[in-house]
Parts: C-alpha cells; sequence; structure tokens
C-alpha cells in the first residue's frame, strides 16, 4: 500500500516531468541558441545544464529535489524516529538512503526527455560541431572548436547531475541536524543553489562545479580533472562532512 506522502512525491514527479518536457521541447523555438542552426544531441544536454546562460531549467530539479528531501529528512530526524536508532551514524545512513532515489529519479527524467526531445527534433545523434550550420559553430562563429562523443557528454551530464542531487541530500542532512528548522533549512539550501554565479576566491559555490561549461566544451573538450574528478571529491567531502555534524553534533542523544 503507498503510504500519503509517497503519493504526494509522485504527483510531484508527474508534475515535473510534464512541465520539463514542455519547456525543453519548446527550446527549439523559444531560445536564440538553437536559431538557424541544426542541433545534435549532446547540444541540448550542454545548453540544459548550463547555469550562466539558463540558470531556470539548470536548477528547477534542485528546487523541487529539495522540497521532498526536506520533508524526507525532517520525518527521519523526528524525535521519535531518533530514538530508533542504535548509533547517530545509521541515522545519517538511512537519510541518505531514504533519500538516495531522488538523486536517481530526477537525472534519469531529465536524460529521457532531453534525449526524447532532441531527437523529435531532427537532431543528429553524433557531434556536429565541427560543421558550418551547427550550434556550436553558430555559438563560437570564431575560433577553433573541438568535438567530444555524444554519449560521453550524456553520461557525464547524467553523473554530474546525480552528485548535485546528492550533494544537496548531504547538505540538508547537516543542515537539519544543525538547525532543526525546516524553513530555515529551505532559505540556506536555495540560497546555496541560487548563488551559483558567486566565485570570489577562495569561495567557489560547490554547484558550479557539478556542470559542464558549454562554452569550455566547444572549444577544449571534456577536461577529465576539472569536469568529472572535481566534482568527485566535493562529493567525497560532502559525504565526510555531513556525517560528522551528524555523528559529533549532539551525539549525547544517542549512544555512539
Amino acid at each position: 500500500m503507498i503510504k500519503e506522502r509517497h503519493k504526494h512525491y509522485i504527483k510531484i514527479l508527474i508534475i515535473y516531468t510534464i512541465v520539463i518536457a514542455i519547456l525543453i521541447r519548446t527550446l527549439p523555438y523559444t531560445s536564440r541558441y538553437f536559431d538557424n542552426a541544426v542541433p545534435c544531441v549532446s547540444d541540448f544536454f550542454l545548453y540544459f545544464y548550463d547555469f550562466p546562460d539558463n540558470f531556470f531549467l539548470c536548477n528547477l530539479e534542485l528546487v523541487v529535489a529539495a522540497f521532498m528531501i526536506i520533508s524526507i529528512i525532517r520525518y527521519e530526524m523526528s524525535d521519535f524516529r531518533v530514538v530508533l536508532y542504535s548509533s547517530m551514524s545509521k541515522l545519517w545512513l538511512n537519510c541518505v538512503k531514504k533519500c538516495a532515489w531522488i538523486s536517481i529519479v530526477f537525472p534519469l527524467i531529465n536524460s529521457v526527455i532531453l534525449t526524447g526531445c532532441a531527437l523529435s527534433y531532427t537532431s543528429v545523434i553524433n557531434c556536429n560541431w565541427l560543421e558550418e550550420g551547427s550550434v556550436a559553430r553558430n555559438f563560437i562563429p570564431n575560433g577553433n572548436i573541438t568535438t567530444e562523443n555524444t554519449f560521453v557528454i550524456i553520461l557525464i551530464c547524467f553523473l554530474l547531475d546525480i552528485l548535485r542531487v546528492q550533494i544537496t541530500i548531504l547538505t540538508i542532512c547537516a543542515l537539519h541536524w544543525l538547525i532543526r528548522n525546516p524553513v530555515a533549512d529551505f532559505i540556506i539550501t536555495y540560497a546555496c543553489i541560487f548563488t551559483t554565479y558567486v566565485s570570489v576566491l577562495p569561495f567557489e559555490n560547490f554547484y558550479r562545479k557539478m556542470c559542464l561549461n558549454q562554452s569550455d566544451v566547444y572549444i577544449s573538450g571534456i577536461y577529465y580533472a576539472d569536469d568529472v574528478i572535481t566534482p568527485f571529491i566535493i562529493w567525497i567531502d560532502m559525504i565526510l562532512i555531513s556525517w560528522a555534524v551528524i555523528k559529533f553534533y549532539r551525539k549525547d542523544m544517542l549512544k555512539n
């Protein structure tokens, strides 16, 4: 039997899927990015996840996912649930596990819709960036352009999307354990998401590292050290930070 709150999550996912499908399907008609150009499938992925030029679409999933994550974390960290655990580590692990499906479902929805909409718009499957009339050539009319494997672009975008949502889960876990206030959780989480333009050394919003930079990929291709390894390092750091916060803060609530 499906619990009532699970029905709400399903409704949210259905609404998100419909909205994102409409927005992506109409991109070729609403965005100058595709004007008078022949796109390839990877162009749709690079555009969707390029937050400087497409801030709303890129971060919509995080806004919706954060709402669901906070709802789950708030329930799991309520007093009557906390006392059921024998250790703080188990509490943290269970909270992460309860939200893990969200980090798969949203990226999967995005990838399926992006691929489907791209193919329905007479897009070519292989990268055509070097050809005249391509989206990449229109985007960078003067200068060198490289090329990449379409499936590599899709896979990296999918994996980075998973990491983005998982980092949101880990952040909310730590925040709610520290603050115990869902309203404050929303404010701080959304502040992190919406300040992706902030890039002042030594601080740089970690969400910036979770997206491929469209123009950089067109010009230089995938730089694996920066585009893949760095996001994984950030993800591992957030795992350790989130675990440590719950493990050692208010540790007197349970015997560790």
